[in-house]
């Protein structure tokens, strides 16, 4: 009987003439699975016997996945953008406070010859002294003199110029005084015309410098052109100085008059190589007469004397030279430097100190 069941199912498919060749081998396996084969295009249960670690639903999470640490990488690179952010951001602090705490001063007058560089000197000196730290900046490009009156022209090396080129440092060009430690000096160059050097630039350098000194004294050049421009650039305060000659005066009212224009105050008057005698005999202007025409604060009056000439010869300021006994331009040069501290210090009595001065040679001769 089970003959006879048989036989008509092999007509059935031997009518169907597509099963033949495949009857002798799924004849047995594939009845079962026959339904199998027709659902395992459709179904997934066949995706799982295949690849069960990779299911369809899962698939979209995988893709999820990997987009996010796509994304990931790009906010991870803006991670450490943000702390280089900050570091930007010390550099300007540093520059706000500083200009508010280092003291910028130009050191001007319009006219040559009244001894600036001798006063700047001199004065950087006094303040060093002070336990202040003071930069000095040569701004008299081609014609530098402030390395001599300080003694320290045999060592420099680098220049404001190759600093401003980014060929050294700024702490390379920086000659730091021996016997001041707190003074250094920034010396111009000697082969250089001013218009090597524009004022956006020179606001830049005293911006540098500021962060590390307390007092930053300019030597203008004489003149009103482009180095007088470089020197003002980057100034807040300045110091007049002339002598009692009437061409020196008047140059350094119009002086006072560009200063005036670009907002730089306080403006102090500093009158140098007064002769009393002179002034007695109405041969020289008097202080007075000197403050009547610029209009500006008196910080100090420095006499005119021979150790002034001696001591820039040495290439010694004269704060330093006569310690021991010090002279008359040293004591005026070392009141103006506290007087900048804000020391109430009375101004010396020239007229009064020469009539005793006479009137002692006097009686000597006469006893």
């Amino acid at each position: 009987m089970s003959n006879e069941q048989i036989i008509p199912e092999n007509q059935t498919f031997g009518d169907a003439k597509a099963t033949p060749e495949v009857n002798p081998e799924v004849a047995l396996e594939n009845q079962p699975n026959a339904n199998l084969e027709a659902t395992p295009e459709i179904t997934p249960p066949v995706v799982p016997v295949v690849s069960p670690k990779v299911p369809p639903k899962v698939s979209p999470e995988v893709v999820v996945s990997e987009v996010t640490p796509k994304t990931a990488p790009k906010t991870i690179p803006q991670a450490p953008l943000s702390p280089a952010t900050p570091k930007a951001a010390p550099k300007a602090m540093p520059n706000s406070t500083s200009k508010s705490t280092a003291r910028r001063i130009v050191v001007t007058s319009g006219k040559g010859g009244v001894g600036k560089t001798t006063i700047t000197a001199n004065l950087g000196m006094a303040l060093a002294k002070q336990n202040k730290k003071v930069a000095l900046v040569d701004a008299d490009f081609g014609l530098r003199n402030l390395d001599l009156l300080l003694g320290l022209e045999n060592r420099v090396v680098y220049t404001a110029v190759e600093v401003i080129a980014g060929q050294c440092r700024l702490d390379q060009a920086l000659v730091k005084d021996k016997r001041q430690p707190g003074l250094a000096l920034l010396p111009a160059a000697q082969n250089r015309n001013k218009e090597a050097v524009s004022p956006e630039q020179m606001s830049q350098l005293l911006d540098e410098l500021a962060k590390s000194y307390d007092y930053i004294l300019i030597d203008c050049p004489a003149g009103i052109e482009q180095g007088f421009q470089n020197a003002i650039a980057g100034a807040r305060e300045a110091l007049i100085v002339t002598t009692p000659e009437i061409a020196a005066v008047r140059d350094a009212d119009r002086v006072v008059g560009l200063l005036e224009s670009q907002s730089i105050k306080p403006i102090r008057l500093i009158v140098n190589r007064l002769r009393p005698a002179m002034v007695k005999a109405n041969n020289m202007m008097s202080v007075e007469d000197v403050q009547e025409i610029l209009a500006i604060p008196l910080i100090g009056v420095v006499p005119d004397d021979e150790k002034v000439i001696i001591s820039s010869n040495r290439g010694e300021p004269l704060v330093l030279a006569d310690k021991d006994n010090p002279s008359l331009p040293s004591i005026a040069i070392t009141h103006i430097a506290r007087r900048l501290e804000g020391e109430q210090i009375p101004l010396i009595d020239l007229m009064a100190y020469h009539d005793g001065l006479l009137s002692r040679i006097k009686r000597f001769f006469l006893t």
